[in-house]
């Protein structure tokens, strides 16, 4: 078996040709005219060139970067570096200079370029026991490689040369230490897309090594874009969808423009990607944030990798809703993976339509499966007042996965009722020694607020964990079509609760402007407390047993009503009558504390404000949440005793 597997690799390292002449990166040679005429045409795409510039500007005055790490990382020291190469590189590239001073200025954007790529060619390593750290090091001296060859003295080449053969093909050698190779998450598509950028730049240096590399690219990148399948949904969220796609993006782009083909990467494993800017499209939200679940921060940013997505994928729309929030903030919101921003004037260059063209999308609902399945609904595209609303299943142990399976997330009339407080930055976690990575049960990762149960739009039950190693799907949907039930989902998340309940099952939907959640629960032999949670990005306080919503002058009302249920059916449940209510708590409890604050007395839950604090309590490694806030219900369910927990949130 080794022995084949050898035969194959060694096929398909053969079947590689030699790339075109440099430059042959992202921007072949001759192609620079049609990046300039779209800067010349498009307003969006001259502002980005001259944030570009203006960035080149800054960066003339600083030193190159040095070699230190933060906590574990290099990461940082990539980046910048990156940023760097590429943007100084790009300056060289496309503005020739109209006269001497103009090109003086070119020459000393290129100047820069190469000291940078010295500094970091000087690295004693590039940190390969992190390897995305070696990964993005090795785009950025690819690019500048490649796009600067012609001004680089053979010194200077040859300094580039062994400190990529030494500080990332030799690095990838250690299995230990280049396990992405066998993993599907952004790892694998930011190492491959960094080492195989490195490979084609330095090919004619090392074309064994070089093609031995791509090889194992073609071989093992396919795991990573198998996840996106079947219709697109991105299992780690918003944030890494921006990273892993950004560079599977400029991977894919490479090989096209190097090679002219990126031999079958997107026809045999792409369809799944190809409809991934559909699901980056509806993450953002009518008020300009993003459904943030997992490791991702709240404010939309401007994916420009939409413009290459809009062209492979026969689909422009999808850099439509970018383009508006770029345009309309002047070029002030924040860019996703701004290092790589250059890439947006090269795609632009063959982008099939004027900006000023692109109609509005005409899609509403969005349904994905995969790893991590929900639904999305969005109202309309024009207005921050329209309608959004997502529900997500997903396994919690999955990569930078949270427990939040059965969540929730709801804007209407330009206000977010129902949030996802996103990620926790990952130094403040690791300095506190605490193991964020481990995603078994019971470990530091589900005790961190953020990441753990108790911050999210979800159940909890007896103050434990959910179980993390279940995955949760959709059970069903709905579209809007339906004229008893507006878009919606529906999810058994039995197992996850499995430790205290015997069923549970959640229906999440509109009716009209009114947002419904109904839970049917089955409690197990013994008696036990269920928590139902809400974070809001409101005000919030408890009026005769309901919960007001409260921002800018507009208010929601938080109803609960908790029946017993006629009769059970296999994984559903018939609606019950308006009888038998079962006896529930409302509650407020704080989002976060100051440091070292000691917490707060429980009052009994007869008395608001109510509270409730999750097991184990808030700690002081936990990131503030300002303008969050925390509410919801108890309810004691008797042995064996089934409920449905009604909740409406509406005007």
């Amino acid at each position: 078996m080794i022995r084949i597997l050898l035969s194959w690799a060694l096929l398909l390292a053969a079947a590689i040709p030699t790339p075109r002449a440099h430059p042959r990166l992202l921007l072949p040679a001759g192609e620079e005219e049609a990046v300039r005429a779209r800067i010349a045409e498009e307003p969006e795409v001259a502002l980005a060139d001259s944030l570009i510039l203006a960035a080149c500007e800054k960066m003339m005055a600083q030193p190159p970067v040095v070699r230190e790490k933060i906590g574990k990382r290099l990461l940082h020291v990539s980046r910048e570096a990156l940023k760097r190469i590429f943007y100084l590189s790009y300056a060289w590239r496309i503005h020739t200079g109209e006269d001497a001073a103009g090109r003086a200025r070119r020459d000393a954007y290129a100047d820069r370029a190469i000291r940078e790529m010295m500094a970091v060619c000087r690295f004693s390593d590039w940190n390969p026991t992190h390897f995305l750290d070696v990964g993005e090091m090795t785009m950025a001296v690819a690019i500048g490689y490649d796009w600067l060859y012609p001004v680089m003295t053979d010194d200077q080449r040859d300094s580039v040369a062994a400190a990529v053969r030494k500080l990332a093909f030799d690095a990838s050698r250690n299995e230990k230490d280049a396990w992405f190779y066998n993993n599907t998450n952004n790892w694998n598509q930011v190492c491959n897309a960094g080492l195989s950028c490195g490979a084609i730049a330095l090919f004619e240096q090392f074309p064994d090594e070089a093609r031995a590399i791509l090889a194992k690219c073609l071989e093992t990148n396919p795991k990573a874009l198998d996840d996106y399948s079947p219709e697109g949904g991105y299992p780690e969220g918003y944030a890494y969808w921006a990273y892993g796609s950004a560079y599977q993006i400029l991977l894919l782009a490479s090989l096209e423009s190097a090679f002219g083909t990126d031999f079958g990467l997107l026809e045999q494993h792409g369809a799944g990607f190809l409809r991934s800017g559909e699901f980056l499209r509806m993450l953002s939200t009518p008020t300009g944030l993003t459904y943030s679940f997992y490791d991702s921060d709240r404010p939309a940013e401007f994916q420009y990798m939409q413009a290459y997505l809009g062209r492979v994928s026969g689909d422009p729309t999808l850099l439509k809703t970018e383009i508006d929030l770029f345009r309309r903030s002047h070029g002030k919101m924040i860019i996703s993976e701004d290092r790589m921003f250059p890439f947006f004037p090269i795609a632009m260059a063959r982008f099939p339509v004027a900006l000023k063209d692109i109609p509005d999308p005409a899609v509403h609902t969005y349904v994905c499966g995969g790893t991590t399945p929900m639904l999305i609904y969005r109202s309309g595209w024009k207005s921050p007042n329209d309608t959004y609303l997502a529900v997500k299943g997903g396994l919690s142990m999955s990569s930078h996965g949270h427990c939040d399976q059965g969540s929730f997330y709801f804007e209407d009339d330009g206000v977010v009722w129902a949030t996802d407080i996103g990620m926790q930055d990952y130094e403040s976690l690791e300095s506190k020694d605490l193991h964020i990575w481990s995603m078994r049960q019971g470990k530091d990762r589900w005790k961190v607020f953020r990441i753990g149960p108790f911050s999210h739009n979800i159940l909890t039950v007896n103050g434990h964990c959910p179980k993390v190693f279940h995955p949760a799907g959709l059970d069903e949907t709905w579209t809007g079509t339906n004229r008893s039930r507006g878009p919606g989902a529906g999810l058994n998340l039995t197992a996850i609760y499995s430790e205290d309940l015997d069923s549970c099952y959640r229906r999440v939907f509109l009716e009209g402007k009114d947002l419904v959640i109904e839970d049917y629960i089955t409690a197990r032999d013994t008696a036990c407390t269920v928590r139902w949670a809400l974070s809001s990005e409101t005000d919030a306080r408890i009026d005769h047993g309901r919960i007001l919503l409260s921002k800018d002058g507009k208010t929601r009302t938080v109803t609960p009503e908790a029946l017993r249920p006629l009769q059970k059916k296999p994984g559903r449940y018939a609606r019950p009558p308006r009888r038998s209510p079962v006896p529930i708590t409302a509650c407020t409890w704080p989002a976060s504390l100051p440091e070292n604050a000691p917490l707060p007395p429980v009052t009994g839950r007869h008395e608001p404000p109510f509270w409730e604090w999750p097991s184990p309590p808030l700690h002081s490694y936990d990131a503030p949440n300002p303008g969050i806030a925390l509410s919801g219900f108890l309810l004691e369910l008797k042995p064996r005793e089934t409920v449905l927990l009604r909740v409406r949130i509406g005007k």
